[in-house]
Order: C-alpha cells, then structure tokens, then sequence
C-alpha cells in the first residue's frame, strides 16, 4: 500500500515553542531543526578585524551544543576523567547563563561518568527548552526536566536503572559511548527518539515500537509537516534493514516510513525530498543521497518481517539533460524487486556519518570527520569539497555558512564555489584534552553567536554589525 502525501515542510518555531520567542535556537540545529537561522541575525565583521567576544564560560567536557531561549543560554558538560570515573566523582552540570551579559543565573549538577570512548567524554545530546522548562539526556540514558528561570528539578527518569543495567555498561555497549539524540518538545510531549514523556511529570505516554530492532540513539527526532500536520521523523535499526520512521508526537502511531541507509546525522527535510547520510560502505550502501517523499510507504514494514511491497522496484526519475553538468552522479539503476527505493540521486563517495546538513538555495553542505562538502540539490553533482574542514557542524544564515575548525570561526559564501568570506579566532588553540577538535553546531539568536567546543569552552560573540 502507498501513501500519497503533500510537500513537506519544516515546523514553525510558533507550533514547536509556544513559550519561547521564534527567533529562539531553543533546540539542536535551531527553531525549525535545520540549521537555519532567522534573517538578519548575522553581519560580517569588518575585514582584518574580529567579532566582540562578550562573554566566556567553561562548561565542562561534551558534544552537546548551546541553546537559547527566553534570554537564557543553556549548556551541559562534564568535569571527570577516566581518573574520576574510577573513583565515581565525575559529575554532569547543565547552567544556565543571561545571553546577553553571561552572568551565571543558576547550575545543576549530577553524578555521571565521563566515559571517553571516541568522543570527547561527557554529554553528548543537546538540551532543548520551551522557555518554561529545560529538558536535557546524559550518556547514560537519564533524563531530567528542570524549571528555566530557577533551575528547579521538576523530575527525571533514569531509563537504565529503571531497565537494571549499569549506568557504565549501558553506555559502552553503544558504539561512541551511549546516548546522543537530542530531545525535542512538542507541546505537553518531550521526545527522546521515539519515546515520548509528559512534559509536566516525566510519565511514559507511548514508546514507538520496532519489531525485532531499535530506534536510532543518536539520529535526533525532526520535526516536519505532511499536510499540514506534525509528524516526527527519526531513524531506526532493523538489520539488515535500516531506516527512517515518521509519528505522531501525541500519540506514537507510526504513520510511514523510508527504507534506507541512516548514520548518526539527523534528516533534512526540502521540498517534499528526504536528504540523509551516512558514510559509504563497501557493500555500495550509504553516501549522501535524496530521496522523493513518494517513497515513503505504509509503517507495515516497521513492525513486520513480510517482504518488501513490488512498489519499491521502480526506477529512479532522471533529470533534465540540460540540468545534469558533467560532473554530476549517474543516475541510480532501478532496484531489483523486494529493494529499498532507489534516491533520486547518491554521491557514494560522501558520507556524513556525524555530522549534520544545511542548505541553501540550490546547495546541500554537509560536515564530518573527512571533509566539507557542497552537493547541488538538483543534480547531486559534488560542487567542491575541503579536506581542511573536519569535524565541523554547519549553520546557515543569508546566504552565508557558518562552521568552527576547532578554535577559529569560518564564514564561507554559501553557493557552488568554495570561498571562504571571513575567519577569526574565537576559543583558545590550547587544551588538555585530545578530544577537544570536536566543535558543536553553534546557536545564533539576533546578532549573538554562541560557540562551544567540546571541551567546555563556551564563547558569546557580537555578529551583529553595529
């Protein structure tokens, strides 16, 4: 059976944050999940100058990113070692500063491992908030909800006690050391994956089931619309199948699915297509690809093991040959009967395993371990690609790309050439720890750029041009 639909589309930050302004980044990846911030929030310095550094702060060790909310920033961290773990004294902390001034407003710390496993140690998923509560997800699968203005804990479940596992082993039996999806909150409904929580008691409403698999504990639940109404889409493990699957956050009923490769960056939504990467594998699987929104399918595939529908055995639409430069992909052969669909279009040799996408115009930009790289959204023909640019999580605003290369600030034309439009120094070149390359998605709310690495350094910059 196929489920027709309309043109997808990204949640307005009206219906996901009733309480916070819309020009808040109250979430991972910011008011509509896709990198995107609100026009006019970002001027170029001028040339041989830098930004205002306003305020620093240090927050402890971890992968999780800034966000902004009601005039708040909220970061979370770590401040252990493997030496601290040992003696069960390392501490996860999550503050609370005034955006603008930095003035720490109030703290919350708990015990939690550290837990360095190929990551930088400590947190790993982003906190999101309403602007009436602050809900963060430690490594070790707990979850808290606390009161923004004063820090007050409201509740918190930890999934793996309440599961009997040991904190420690829970997390190193995922590979890169336990959870990273960030919650989202929609409504009364804060997600983590595919589980949903009363916001107001941290009570399990529903738990969206996969027979015989998982849900992704790293790809974040997204927000999008089919028609007008909100649906979640994150991914899921089935081996050997793997995918996205799309609910309703009020409820947990799956409405549809994709079949395809899915790694740990989350998917983005354009146009009524799907994008979504993973690293290429040599089985010819993963890569960067596009998917029609067409493909997706009725959810029976999610909780059945029943052969794959005849629909998915259809070629792949060509594009225009006047669309299709020389340097594009070929076009994907049909797939043979009882396959995944094939995308509209795949660049096998790119993979974003951790990284996430923004785009701009014509243009996908994508950031991993390797590389850079810029892909046309029509054709998937790779516009250019810059090995200097590792481990960089990109955010996009008026046709400018924003990315940390660790310590330094780049500013690149968001278009088909590689041109970089402006750099600075913005964190120390220093640290302790060899871990501390790994840069988080930056926040950018109203000519303040928020920059964290993920060794705690935390900066509030003046991008506002005045």
């Amino acid at each position: 059976m196929r489920v027709v639909m309309g043109v997808v589309i990204f949640l307005s930050a009206a219906i996901l944050h009733a309480s916070a302004s819309a020009s808040d980044w109250a979430q991972f990846r910011g008011p509509a999940h896709d990198g995107q911030a609100a026009k006019g929030a970002f001027a170029l310095w001028p040339s041989g100058a830098a930004p205002k550094k306003l305020w620093s702060a240090q927050v402890g060790a971890g992968s999780s990113s800034v966000i902004v909310a009601g005039g708040r920033v909220f970061a979370q961290g770590n401040n252990g070692s493997e030496a601290l773990d040992k003696e069960n004294k390392s501490q996860d902390t999550i503050y609370c500063f005034d955006a603008e001034t930095g003035k720490e407003l109030w703290k919350q710390s708990f015990d939690a491992p550290f837990l360095r496993v190929s990551d930088a140690g400590g947190p790993n998923a982003t906190p999101a908030s309403d602007g009436e509560c602050v809900v963060t997800l430690g490594k070790t699968n707990v979850v808290r909800c606390f009161e923004a203005a004063t820090g007050k804990l409201r509740w918190a479940r930890n999934f793996a006690e309440e599961s009997k596992v040991d904190p420690a082993k829970f997390a190193q039996a995922f590979i890169y050391g336990g959870m990273a999806c960030s919650p989202v909150i929609v409504g009364d409904v804060v997600l983590i994956g595919g589980l949903g929580l009363e916001k107001a008691t941290g009570k399990t409403r529903y738990q969206v089931k996969i027979e015989k698999g998982n849900l992704s504990r790293y790809v974040s639940p997204t927000p999008v619309t089919f028609d007008g109404k909100t649906e979640i889409a994150t991914g899921f493990q089935r081996y050997p199948r793997q995918g996205l699957v799309f609910f309703d956050p009020a409820t947990g009923e799956v409405r549809r699915e994709l079949l395809c490769r899915v790694g740990s960056g989350d998917p983005l939504m354009v146009d009524g297509r799907i994008f979504i990467s993973d690293r290429a594998a040599k089985d010819g699987g993963g890569g960067s690809c596009l998917y029609d929104a067409k493909d997706l399918t009725a959810p029976a595939l999610v909780a059945t093991d029943k052969p794959l529908p005849p629909e998915f055995a259809k070629p792949a639409p060509k594009p225009a040959a006047a669309e299709k430069p020389a340097d594009a992909p070929p076009a994907p052969a049909a797939p043979a009967k009882g396959e995944p669909p094939a995308p509209l279009w795949r660049v096998g040799d790119d993979g974003s395993y951790w990284g996430n996408a923004v785009r701009w115009g014509d243009c996908i930009f994508t950031g991993d371990m390797k590389s850079m790289t810029c892909i046309d959204l029509k054709t998937g023909a790779v516009k250019w690609r810059e090995k200097s640019l590792t481990n960089v999580q990109p955010i996009v605003c008026d046709g400018m790309v924003l990315v940390m290369k660790y310590n330094v600030l780049m500013v690149l034309e968001a278009g088909p050439e590689y041109k970089v439009l402006a750099s600075a120094e913005v964190l120390p070149a220093t640290s302790s720890n060899p871990y501390a390359k790994f840069s988080t998605t930056p926040a950018l709310v109203a000519g303040r750029l928020y920059c964290k690495q993920s060794n705690g350094d935390l900066v509030c910059l003046d991008v506002s041009g005045k």
